[in-house]
């Protein structure tokens, strides 16, 4: 299967910036097939979807689009308006002298296809009601709506999206989200959905890619990571993507020759078996908590999060946060051992 974006070496600098927004970033995307990107905040994620849709000038790269050598080198050879892509801002852009149902058409080339694309969009996202009307009689969440309604009415092989549901109150939100997903899985479609909300991430895409932090050394990738939700969740390249993919914390351990860890009075096996001096990565479900009187940990505060609490433990030497049932929820004080869920992934000794 042809990949619908293929990205090789691509750099962008600002002018008269000493370090590059992003570099070296290497990635392909098929048909069908949606990749969230997730990174700290001046990572370039946003900078780099506006790369790919020709509205940035990378440094250095390759962007080829269904085929087509857009970027080469660093130089454009294919401007925005031909690259037959479709795009979500995260300030709407829409016209504001054009009604929504105008707006949604706007970008239909096909004869006799607009008032068809119109309506199955408009009712997916609820603007039925909404079409006569203009952008400023809006609210923030409709006009999102209608700018990511715009972007796909087309048809692009190619969409790019920029944090597109960040507007949309809760249950809007998951269900919208939930029928694109649907409809992107198995098309002809690819979608890069910029993000800085995890669980989005994590519920919608095949793939996750994960961008460091500026301070990166520039012999390395922006790109630290990109693989299954559940990869860069449970192995983790480094503590950035960890952190970046969820709660976590660390503990220090000793490995031996047959991959098993040790910490104080608990005995782990690892997923990622090793030798030496090691630091555990702990998501928040990888322990229970079982209280004993005399047991090394100790509950140190909790928070209370709708159905579970948040609990901080410690045992004198390391602290963990774990997420217990609410239910099950020990009280500050209580003391009490863990017992590990399944097998923990390591990271060497002081990357942390």
């Amino acid at each position: 299967m042809s990949n619908i974006l293929e990205v090789s070496g691509l750099v962008h600098r600002y002018d008269g910036a000493d370090e590059s927004t992003f570099h070296n970033v290497d990635l392909n995307l098929q048909p069908g097939e949606l990749l969230a990107v997730l990174g700290a905040s001046g990572s370039g994620k946003s900078t780099f979807l506006r790369c790919i849709a020709g509205l940035e000038e990378p440094s250095e790269g390759t962007i080829t689009i269904d085929g087509v050598t857009a970027v080469e080198r660093g130089r454009e050879r294919v401007p925005a308006e031909h690259r037959g892509i479709g795009m979500v801002f995260q300030d709407y852009a829409l016209f504001p002298a054009m009604t929504v149902r105008e707006n949604i058409a706007f970008g239909v080339r096909e004869p006799g296809a607009a008032a068809d694309a119109v309506s199955r969009w408009a009712k997916l996202l609820r603007l039925e009601d909404l079409l006569e009307r203009r952008p400023a009689s809006l609210s923030g969440g409709q006009q999102q709506r209608v700018a990511l309604a715009r972007a796909l009415a087309p048809a692009p092989k190619l969409l790019l999206l920029d944090e597109p549901f960040a507007n949309l109150d809760g249950n809007l939100r998951e269900e919208v989200g939930h029928e694109l997903r649907e409809l992107f899985r198995g098309g002809k479609m690819a979608v890069v959905l910029v993000t800085h909300d995890r669980a989005e991430a994590f519920a919608l895409a095949d793939r996750i890619a994960v961008f460091a932090s500026a301070s990166t050394e520039i012999s390395e990738s922006s790109l630290r990571q990109i693989d299954a939700p559940q990869v860069v969740y449970r192995s983790p390249k480094d503590l950035e993507v960890a952190r970046l993919t969820g709660q976590c914390s660390l503990l220090p351990a000793s490995a031996d020759a047959d991959g098993k860890a040790t910490h104080g009075r608990l005995a782990l096996s690892l997923s990622n078996p090793t030798q030496g001096e090691i630091e555990l990565l702990v998501r928040p479900d990888d322990f229970h908590f079982q209280p004993l009187p005399d047991g090394p940990w100790s509950v140190l505060r909790r928070v209370y999060s709708g159905g579970e609490y948040y609990v901080w433990l410690s045992d004198g030497a390391s602290e963990i946060r774990l997420h217990i049932q609410e239910e099950r929820a020990p009280s500050v004080g209580d003391q009490g051992q863990l017992e590990p869920v399944r097998a923990l992934w390591c990271l060497a000794k002081g990357q942390g």
